[in-house]
């Protein structure tokens, strides 16, 4: 059977009007409507054929593409790892120790040992068992005396069915020396340093430091410049007293299309020196090792009479730096300060690395202030 039946396509209304079509043209309409009724007997009789290749078409599209494959997972442990800390520094706490003052700094991965390659007439022999375990040499750092760096190896046996096994002893390989007089140009890539910055960037780092430290909310959002209420910058507490000492400096010269820039936004590389209140030593101590703090600063109008810095963030960050990037939302002001009068544990503000600059935050060197601080802002 085919699969339309073939119909009787003899129409009475049709044939009258094709005779029609000869005809003087005042039944005009007529002939025209005939015609339609024509075309659309023909589209309803072959639509499900065209319905039936267009459906075979796509199914034939969708074959032509490629199967995407699975995305690789990396390799962050193994079941190796924890045996093989173990070992070490169990290995590092013996009396004697293996490495006097030695100190373990951390894991640096593994690699797998490759078993050697088995042909296939030993595989069909009897007498062949295939290895039931595997193996890995797992790479540690560690610190000997005098700051010397050492790589320790050990070696594991993973077992199908026993789990990990240490295999032998520790290694101690020295690490070559490094160059303790190395000084790259600029500790931003790119970037050349400045050199001496000026005064008024000198005394706005200061500003800041001393706002920074003071463990006052509301003092560090002014010094700051920030005018949206809502922003919280949270400032290290408990320090009595710090000094600072610019290291670094240098300004932008292009945008991040490329485009140059006049240079009213700068880096300062700084270093705090912290007496913490708990501890009571000074830092004009000179018996006493003080701790050093390093911060990377975004400074706007570098080269007017008020800059200011607007962002801050750890050695290394200060090109990602975005203006008023610091600013944490949702929380509440008393709290940071250490004043809560009511009483509220409402402690749910969010990190900044996770909040999304709103309008007031643009992003630096090239990006336009907001409403509220353009007219202070000038040229930025």
């Amino acid at each position: 059977m085919g699969l339309f039946k073939k119909k009787d396509d003899h129409d009475p209304f049709l044939d009258m009007a094709e005779e029609a079509a000869s005809l003087p043209r005042g039944d005009e309409d007529l002939v025209q409507q005939s015609k339609k009724y024509r075309r659309l007997r023909v589209a309803a009789q072959y639509s499900p054929v065209a319905a039936i290749v267009a459906a075979c078409a796509a199914f034939g599209s969708l074959a032509l593409i490629p199967e995407q494959p699975d995305p690789i997972e990396p390799t962050l442990t193994t079941e190796g790892k924890a045996v093989a800390v173990s070992e070490v520094q169990s290995w590092l706490a013996e009396k004697p120790s293996p490495l006097p003052q030695g100190k373990f700094l951390g894991w640096d991965g593994y690699s797998d040992v490759p078993f050697p390659e088995v042909s296939d007439e030993e595989k069909n022999k009897s007498s062949y068992e295939p290895p039931t375990y595997s193996v890995e040499r797992h790479h540690f750092s560690v610190e000997g005396p005098d700051n010397a760096l050492y790589r320790v190896d050990v070696q594991v046996a993973i077992d199908e069915s026993t789990g990990p096994h240490i295999i032998g002893d520790p290694s101690l390989m020295p690490r070559p020396i490094t160059e303790t007089d190395f000084q790259p140009d600029s500790p931003w890539p790119g970037m050349t340093d400045s050199g001496n910055v000026p005064d008024s960037v000198n005394t706005a780092i200061v500003s800041w430091q001393k706002a920074f430290v003071s463990g006052n909310s509301d003092e560090l959002r002014q010094i700051v410049g920030d005018q949206n209420e809502s922003h919280v910058y949270l400032p290290l507490a408990g320090v009595e007293s710090a000094e600072v000492e610019v290291t670094n400096s240098a300004f932008f010269t292009e945008n991040e299309d490329g485009d140059d820039v006049p240079g009213p936004t700068m880096l300062a590389r700084v270093e705090i020196t912290p007496t913490w209140a708990s501890t009571g030593a000074s830092a004009t101590d000179q018996t006493a090792q003080m701790p050093v703090l390093t911060y990377d600063l975004l400074i706007t109008d570098a080269q007017s009479g008020s800059p200011k810095v607007v962002a801050w963030g750890g050695p290394g960050e200060g090109q990602e730096l975005k203006k008023y990037g610091n600013a944490v939302t949702g929380m509440n002001d008393q709290i940071v300060r250490g004043d809560n009068a009511n009483g509220s544990d409402d402690t749910t503000g969010a990190d900044s690395s996770g909040d999304q600059p709103g309008d007031d935050v643009a992003p630096l060197p090239d990006g336009e202030d907001s409403a509220s601080d353009a007219d202070a802002d000038g040229n930025q």
